[in-house]
């Protein structure tokens, strides 16, 4: 009762479910869940401050040497994931996406929504089974205005899944794709640019060095 209490304390707070099975959100209650894990901690801190910062962090700054804004504690660990920023809803904000590329992850990935501030408002995912392992993943829209995560897959294939609502859609086959609009793929960086709050401003997503 415990577990499922703290559990579902951490919904109201607005933590999703994690994949770290020592986590109070784990999606199965469990005896040994009983206390709030690292991951735990990290969520909580990420949405409403404090914490302490260290590799993996995701830190979001309006400019060049300025205080950070906000901080995503711990989602971005370099050699597990990949993270870019991107506007999956289609409602004029971007948002920060990060995804696993090692196949312990099983594909999973994540996105954090933004409000004014910017801050942190909500998070969805893990959504497993999105993204291939050592894939190269970029994200665009084609020529009928879909929003898509497109992937080069270790077999030179390509496959694409479409953003709606709050997931992605099933993977499309290469050969119904259809026009792709001009992109270039990310280069491996530690910043990132992005309006995240919709004000007509960008802000600056960096690497946390640890």
């Amino acid at each position: 009762m415990h577990q499922a209490a703290l559990h579902e304390i951490g919904h109201a707070l607005g933590l999703d479910h994690s994949p770290d099975e020592a986590s109070a959100m784990y999606p199965e209650p469990w005896r040994t869940r009983a206390r709030l894990a690292r991951s735990d901690l990290a969520g909580i801190h990420s949405l409403y401050g404090g914490g302490v910062s260290g590799a993996g962090d995701l830190v979001i700054r309006t400019a060049d040497e300025a205080p950070a804004i906000a901080t995503l504690y711990g989602v971005a660990p370099p050699a597990l994931t990949g993270w870019d920023v991107f506007d999956a809803d289609g409602d004029g904000r971007q948002e920060v996406l990060v995804w696993r590329t090692d196949p312990a992850g099983a594909g999973a990935l994540w996105i954090y929504f933004f409000s004014r501030g910017p801050c942190l408002e909500r998070t969805l995912g893990p959504l497993y089974g999105v993204v291939a392992p050592q894939s190269e993943v970029r994200f665009l829209r084609d020529g009928r205005a879909r929003r898509l995560l497109l992937q080069e897959l270790p077999s030179g294939r390509r496959q694409a899944r479409i953003f709606a609502g709050d997931g992605l859609s099933t993977p499309l086959p290469e050969d119904e794709l259809g026009p792709l609009l001009p992109v270039s793929l990310a280069e491996p960086s530690r910043e990132r640019a992005g309006d995240l709050d919709g004000d007509g401003r960008a802000e600056r997503v960096v690497a946390g060095s640890g």
